[in-house]
């Protein structure tokens, strides 16, 4: 005679399992989620960053410096929008394939699927709070030191030839041509308007660097 052991699923056993499954839900929308939503605000900042790489001969390593002391900003933002399209997206299958019902049929309320929303918002604080004290300004400090270096060693990374060059403080420079091998400067015009305002016209000039400043 063969007999057949049947498995009795309890409230506790179903809650737990069903908890599993928000997680294994939720965590896959939420990493889907940063990586898409970074890779579109790292493709925004690249486009800017190619001029940089291409046309004004920045070295690559400095261009990844930039992009490093970026990411901490970009994730952010990006962690909060993320748990919440996982959140979103994860409940919304579970409506759509009618688990919902299920879960009610078996017992299982609300209380059931708070704890998987709860560890990652949870994580999602503490990895936001995270950036936003600590490697957000380990960013912005990698950004100037790197900024400065580029425009200390690459003077046709902070001037463009041939175009009015408004990114000093009330100065306006322009520039014939950049010598690309030794960065000195020919055709120069400068209007300072500091003080009285002052113009100057020059054969040839070079660009200093001052770290204070």
């Amino acid at each position: 005679m063969v007999t057949a052991s049947s498995v009795h699923y309890t409230p506790a056993l179903m809650g737990k399992t069903l908890r599993r499954y928000l997680l294994r839900e939720i965590g896959g929308a939420f990493l889907a989620g940063v990586a898409v939503l970074s890779s579109i605000l790292f493709l925004l900042k690249v486009v800017g960053l190619l001029d940089a790489i291409f046309a004004r001969g920045v070295p690559a390593v400095l261009v990844l410096r930039l992009l490093a002391g970026i990411l901490p900003s970009f994730l952010e933002a990006t962690l909060p929008m993320a748990l919440l399209l996982g959140t979103i997206l994860a409940f919304a299958r579970l409506a759509a394939d009618g688990e919902t019902i299920a879960m009610r049929a078996a017992g299982l309320g609300l209380r059931s699927v708070l704890g998987p929303m709860a560890w990652f918002s949870v994580l999602a604080a503490v990895a936001t709070l995270f950036l936003s004290m600590t490697a957000r300004p380990w960013g912005h400090l990698v950004l100037a030191r790197t900024t400065f270096e580029i425009a200390r060693t690459r003077a046709g990374a902070a001037l463009k030839p041939r175009f009015f060059n408004t990114d000093f403080d009330r100065m306006v420079v322009w520039v014939d041509r950049i010598d690309p091998s030794t960065g000195a400067l020919e055709g120069v015009l400068l209007s300072d308007a500091h003080g009285e305002g002052t113009t100057v016209f020059a054969r040839h000039g070079r660009v200093g660097a001052d770290e204070e400043s």
